[in-house]
């Protein structure tokens, strides 16, 4: 399959699939490995949205996700990256509890969103 780059964009086919893959996220290698391979397997947008929100370039805390940033403010009481995560973690986790009860999703994105909700109410504290 060939891949050119063009206007911040791969694009490449395959058939009658098109991809499209972000250059901020997957060219650069900067967005932690969990957020990349979840990007990978998940096919809805709006969940891809999501994980990149809460997996962010250049994030160095545990696994790279808002949930270990907001572990560590928590245990720690210091902001990391100098912001809070709290307040983005509970927006993420009412984003996701919608798109788990409007949207279709296939089995792959409602495991995703399911881990990712579980894994922001863990570290907020809510069940």
């Amino acid at each position: 399959m060939g891949m050119k780059a063009s206007s911040g964009m791969f694009h490449g086919t395959k058939g009658e699939l098109r991809y499209k893959l972000d250059i901020q996220y997957f060219a650069s290698g900067k967005m932690p490995l969990e957020g990349r391979i979840l990007l990978k397997i998940s096919s809805n947008q709006t969940i891809k949205n999501v994980i990149k929100e809460l997996y962010r370039p250049g994030a160095k805390v545990g696994n790279g996700s808002t949930a270990a940033a907001i572990k560590k403010e928590i245990k720690t009481g210091e902001l990391v990256g100098g912001r809070s995560h709290i307040t983005k973690g509970k927006e993420r986790a009412k984003q996701l509890e919608k798109i788990l009860k409007t949207q279709n999703l296939s089995a792959t994105d409602r495991m995703i969103a399911n881990k990712m909700l579980k894994d922001l109410k863990k570290a907020l504290g809510v069940k």
